[in-house]
């Protein structure tokens, strides 16, 4: 971001960042019943790495219908 603009957004900034990720957090925990379960990534990491995360996660979901990493629980309906 840096370097393809002159000015940053204040939602740019890593403190606000970071302020914003910590809220997400409080509503994922306390929604969870009403939202279901929740996977968090990590996107720092390089776009292979992501990829295979996910693609994990979702081989383990649909061979057993279990999410490992997630925050909360899976309900069927």
């Amino acid at each position: 971001m840096q370097n393809t603009r002159w000015k940053r957004d204040l939602y740019e900034e890593p403190a606000q960042q970071r302020s914003i990720r910590d809220l997400y957090f409080e509503l994922i925990d306390r929604e969870i019943p009403f939202v279901g379960p929740v996977v968090v990534i990590d996107s720092s990491r390089t776009p292979d790495e992501v990829s295979a995360q996910i693609k994990r996660i979702l081989k383990t979901f649909l061979t057993t219908g279990q999410i490992e990493e997630a925050r909360g629980e899976l309900t069927l309906l």
